[in-house]
């Protein structure tokens, strides 16, 4: 192992108050200090995240990247991400995302526990593509100390991490699906470095909201990765104003820039599907397949 045995890369932009949050739970993590290296990489914040980055310097081993203002460019700053971590786990999470005090820790044992290269996809909390949740969530927020909130949101079920009825599917076990790639939300997961450099990392022609992660995640499942949810890795995403109608029409030429590059069954569900369906629609046309193959 590397001196940093976890690197976290965050991208952010104009998100100083958000990315306060993100930090200051790394500050709390039960895995020791040293294990840690932070990277964060301003995609062109005319806000104060560099003042805030530097309050940090003295608690956390921080290294700070500014690219500048170009459009979106969250790709190449996690590119930028990988390039400059230490650890041999990169953990990607966006600001805004705490993390529970023993989520590193639970990062890092995961992939410990296996020799072969893992992508895991730590348990979010509280995430939604819209504001429909956030006034509730936010009271939560307020009324519970930094560790309480985790187990606060994981008692309502309309804070739990909206991927949890595809998890229930598959009793957890996303290896057993399809299609886990769909799932590999870059707000909170983690991957082996070397494994991230293998692909080629991120593919920097997404410029704008969404699929870049999930590109990822495809690139990843066909290198042969496994994919693992871990439950113990927990983070809740802290309320802030988004569109889903905005986020919606951003990915549409992104959906369809993953299709043409790889051409799957899976990828053209994408077009339509949500990625919740994704993998119950082609369990359902492989069983299919099967019942009409033992029927000749």
């Amino acid at each position: 192992m590397s001196p940093a045995a976890v690197s976290v890369v965050i991208p952010t932009y104009n998100r100083a108050h958000l990315l306060e949050k993100t930090l200051a739970s790394i500050e709390r993590q039960t895995l020791a200090r040293g294990a840690i290296d932070v990277v964060v990489v301003d995609d062109g914040s005319s806000d104060d995240t560099k003042a805030v980055v530097t309050s940090f310097e003295r608690t956390l081993a921080l290294k700070y990247v500014y690219q500048a203002d170009l459009g979106f460019r969250v790709a190449r700053a996690r590119n930028l991400g990988i390039k400059l971590a230490e650890g041999d786990v990169c953990v990607f999470i966006d600001a805004g995302v705490v993390l529970d005090p023993g989520c590193l820790t639970a990062h890092l044992d995961a992939h410990r526990r296996r020799e072969e290269p893992l992508a895991l996809i730590g348990y979010v909390l509280g995430f939604s593509q819209d504001t429909q949740n956030a006034a509730a969530l936010q009271r939560l927020v307020v009324t519970h100390a930094n560790e309480a909130i985790f187990d606060a949101l994981a008692r309502q079920p309309e804070h739990l991490d909206p991927r949890e009825p595809v998890y229930r599917d598959c009793d957890d076990d996303l290896a057993a699906l399809p299609a886990p790639w769909v799932l590999f939300w870059t707000c909170h997961v983690s991957v082996g470095r070397a494994a991230l450099l293998d692909v080629g990392g991120f593919d920097e022609h997404y410029a704008s909201w969404g699929c870049e992660d999930v590109d990822l995640g495809l690139a990843l499942f066909e290198a042969g990765v496994r994919f693992e949810l871990c439950r113990g890795a927990r983070a809740f995403h802290y309320p802030h104003p988004k569109s889903r109608e905005e986020n919606v029409r951003s990915s549409a030429a992104n959906r369809r820039y993953l299709h043409s590059k790889y051409g799957l069954r899976a990828t053209e569900l994408l077009l339509t599907e949500r990625c919740m369906t994704i993998n119950r629609v082609l369990s359902g046309e492989m069983a299919e397949t099967r019942g009409a193959l033992s029927a000749k």
